[in-house]
């Protein structure tokens, strides 16, 4: 890392600073209201996921509910490299045609 010396303070030069790219995860809980709405939209999903350096890490159905009550019926884990791969991803037009399906099961998400 590169310092500097200006009137007696040592400092940290302020540029060029290398961030490096944070893994983002997306958790999906879903409720299975309607199977096959789902079932369309899960047979389309990998190839669009694939698409955008997405993984899934974990898809259950029957999740073990270790403390507190369970009103899903699954949950999948995903990771994309970063923040702006998990929205391309979401926010794509491939995507969004094939959540017209997923739209139809009550879904939370979130990412972090």
């Amino acid at each position: 890392m590169a310092r500097t010396r200006r009137l007696g303070i040592v400092r940290l030069a302020a540029w060029p600073i290398t961030v490096a790219a944070v893994t983002v995860y997306a958790i999906a809980q879903l409720k299975l209201t309607d199977r096959a709405a789902y079932d369309r939209y899960q047979a389309r999903f990998m190839d669009v996921f694939r698409e955008h350096s997405g993984i899934v890490l974990a898809a259950d159905e029957s999740p073990q509910v270790i403390e507190g009550t369970w009103e899903r019926d699954k949950v999948v884990l995903m990771s994309f490299p970063d923040a702006a791969a998990f929205r391309a991803w979401a926010e794509s037009p491939e995507y969004r045609a094939i959540a017209e399906d997923r739209h139809a099961v009550p879904t939370r998400w979130c990412f972090s």
